[in-house]
């Protein structure tokens, strides 16, 4: 953990993000992490 830590410290490692939504549309969200079509983060 302690290595994935410094990685992400020193940019070697970026989240991707897929797509954002609103908290209201947090419903929406789940539904497209359960799709299994995302790449990254939601």
């Amino acid at each position: 953990m302690v290595a994935l830590a410094k990685l992400i410290k020193e940019g070697a490692m970026k989240a991707v993000i897929d797509s954002t939504y609103k908290f209201t549309d947090a419903l929406d969200a789940y539904d497209r992490l359960m799709s299994r079509k995302v790449t990254g983060k939601v």
